[in-house]
């Protein structure tokens, strides 16, 4: 009985560093949001934040406060977030982050 479990020990502890190894790679993979046209753009965790509210309709001024930021730092937010993206308003910018995330 203690030989079958040495056995059956080694494919699970493999099994357990694979898992491991998979959750790393999902959680960095994560940080990179899904773009249409299958790239990747990687956005930081505020930009995400500062994104996903605008896309669901507040106003710079709703973001700021939210965030507990200045609405400048939400406009230079904005300003980077258009950069990345490519777009050049808060609409093309809103439109990518719902396609985005549907395909999450």
């Amino acid at each position: 009985e203690l030989r079958s479990l040495e056995r059956a020990r080694a494919p699970l502890s493999a099994a357990l560093a694979y898992r491991r190894a998979a959750d790393q790679l999902r959680r960095r993979l994560d940080r990179l949001v899904p773009c249409p046209g299958d790239q990747r753009i990687a956005l930081t965790s505020r930009e995400e934040q500062v994104l996903s509210l605008v896309a669901g309709g507040a106003t710079n001024r709703q973001v700021a406060r939210r965030l507990e930021v200045t609405e400048r730092t939400v406009r230079k937010h904005l300003e980077e977030i258009y950069r990345r993206l490519d777009v050049t308003n808060r609409v093309a910018a809103s439109r990518w982050w719902i396609e985005a995330c549907a395909l999450r």
